[in-house]
């Protein structure tokens, strides 16, 4: 029987054929997350921030290992039910980009300092009135204005990320891991320690989306990583709310744990072209005065 998913680890991470427990379980945990995520977008059309399988859903998602095999270290995994192939595309597709990309250049992804700096514009920018933030409901109905791919396909690139965490450890020497996955057609993708590090430049990338207005509650709040827990008025879901400076994080204190609505500019704060519009994390950019 053709495997619909084979994963290989070779070099000096292998001893006798055969690799540790704690490497074998970190990789296929990560993968069954990845196979999740790409189940729950293939039989509901999206992936929500937080979404799990429920228990009735195990039987069609889940994948049966089969037999170690030479070579380095080779594990199979094969499909239980029909609906397999189609998640193996999913996976392929949300890989793709990614990795073509590792193959041609690193991504330079934008550092806390550019971030700062692009908080403190846009704060300036709708001070002075010459910029206009996007109501909320506004920004939901057109998403993809701002994004590039879908969040779940980004979900699966962070889980892939987790495994070739591996790979970029000091410990796995000059190791490799490659993963065949067999959709519509086979594909392969494999990785040393240098492309699995432009791979994880390229899918941790972060910038802000379009200064939005904001209503809903504020519920927790951290003052040593200048974040809190905001409830979006509009989808009842929780984001994280990320302040630039200690003042923009008093500015909201006011707001904790009260009745009264906290009404502000923020950014979505967007990963790898991809964002959760229901409960992804937001920037803090600046408060409406008598919202």
């Amino acid at each position: 029987m053709r495997y619909d998913i084979s994963f290989h680890f070779d070099g000096t991470i292998i001893e006798d054929h055969k690799i540790t427990a704690r490497t074998l379980g970190k990789t296929l945990t990560h993968l069954q997350r990845a196979i999740d995520k790409a189940y729950i977008e293939t039989l509901y059309g999206k992936v929500e921030k937080n979404s799990r399988l429920s228990g009735k859903d195990y039987a069609n998602a889940d994948f049966i290992t089969g037999t170690p095999r030479d070579g380095g270290y080779i594990l199979d995994l094969f499909s239980k039910s029909d609906i397999g192939k189609k998640t193996c595309n999913k996976i392929i597709k949300g890989i793709n980009d990614a990795y073509t990309d590792a193959l041609k250049q690193e991504s330079d992804q934008e550092s806390g300092s550019k971030l700062h700096e692009k908080v403190l514009d846009i704060r300036s920018q709708v001070k002075s009135e010459s910029l206009e933030p996007i109501p909320f409901e506004q920004i939901a109905k057109n998403e993809s204005s701002f994004t590039k791919r879908s969040y779940g396909e980004r979900l699966i690139c962070r889980e892939i990320d987790g495994i070739l965490s591996i790979i970029r450890a000091s410990s796995s020497g000059d190791s490799t891991f490659e993963i065949d996955i067999n959709g519509d057609i086979l594909q392969n993708f494999s990785f040393d320690r240098s492309r699995s590090q432009r791979f994880h430049s390229i899918v941790s990338e972060r910038h802000l989306g379009p200064p939005t207005i904001y209503n809903g509650f504020l519920r927790e709040m951290d003052a040593d990583n200048q974040t809190g827990r905001f409830v979006n008025q509009a989808t009842k879901k929780k984001s994280i709310l990320y302040f630039s400076t200690i003042d923009s994080f008093m500015e909201a204190k006011d707001f904790l744990g009260n009745s009264d609505h906290l009404h502000f500019v923020g950014c979505p704060f967007v990963e790898y072209d991809a964002y959760d519009i229901s409960a992804g994390d937001i920037y803090y950019i600046s408060p409406i005065k008598n919202g």
